[in-house]
């Protein structure tokens, strides 16, 4: 995929994932294939790119939530980091929600997920409750 002239490659670990190229449809329907109708998976994201790779713990479930779980970036100036745009433009294009860092990961990094909070970037209810909608 190539974003702002940028090559982006995304690599999964959970086999489910790989199986269904990220879609939430189709993880949908091999997880009920299995009898899961209630699910989470819990996956590593590595995302590549000319100016570096940056590292995402994922979990994905049923209801189409993303919670970043923990986050190793490229870049932590936000306006250059390029994995959480790229993971943004990943879940819409694939049928998932917008990601939703979760709040022991926003606490670590807490300016640099504002700043993609206040640009409506991504969803936090930490932020939510804390500065408002």
């Amino acid at each position: 995929m190539e974003k702002s002239n940028t090559n982006y490659v995304a690599q999964f670990d959970d086999p489910t994932l790989v199986d269904a190229d990220g879609h939430f449809s189709e993880v949908q329907e091999l997880t009920r294939e299995d009898g899961d109708y209630s699910w989470t998976l819990l996956s590593t994201i590595m995302i590549f790119h000319d100016a570096g790779a940056g590292i995402f713990e994922l979990n994905l479930n049923q209801d189409k939530d993303v919670v970043i779980t923990d986050f190793t970036p490229s870049n932590v100036d936000p306006k250059q980091n390029r994995e959480v745009r790229y993971l943004v433009e990943w879940c819409f294009e694939h049928g998932w929600n917008c990601p939703t860092p979760h709040k022991d990961v926003v606490k670590d990094h807490y300016n640099f997920w504002r700043f993609y909070w206040e640009n409506g970037l991504i969803q936090s209810p930490y932020f939510d409750n804390r500065l408002g909608k």
